[in-house]
């Protein structure tokens, strides 16, 4: 029986998506509130009056805390985001070597075979998104 090893990969890729951008979201949102609900309210005897039981904690925590992190997140994506990636692809080798060859064969002191490596190299990618 042969192995498909893209085909794995692409389920491990996809793993890992749904884990950190999914469950571990969820997961992590519950501890939060759990552990904000233990500290805030079970050691305060006046919270517990304001707030008797920890479905109305977490209703109050959501109403207050989505829209802030909605304000923080369009924030981020508006002034950090496209820092980021800037940096990101200033420190990006295949970039780097992108630009390089593209540069060298501009002055002419790219190989035949450094071109034709790259031009290889980006047909699979541009093949590889079309599927």
């Amino acid at each position: 029986m042969q192995v498909n090893k893209e085909w794995i990969r692409s389920r491990w890729l996809e793993e890992r998506f749904g884990h950190a951008y999914y469950l571990m979201f969820a997961l992590t949102l519950v501890n939060f509130i759990l552990i904000s609900y233990r500290y805030f309210v079970e050691q305060d005897s006046i919270m517990q009056q304001i707030v008797p039981n920890l479905s109305i904690f977490t209703i109050i925590l959501v109403v207050f805390y989505v829209p802030i992190s909605i304000l923080i997140g369009y924030w981020h994506r508006r002034t950090q985001l496209s820092t980021e990636n800037t940096i990101k692809r200033l420190e990006d080798p295949l970039l780097a070597h992108i630009c390089r060859i593209i540069l060298d064969t501009r002055i002419g002191k790219s190989s035949k075979k450094e071109i034709d490596e790259l031009q290889e190299f980006l047909s699979k990618i541009d093949n590889e998104s079309i599927k």
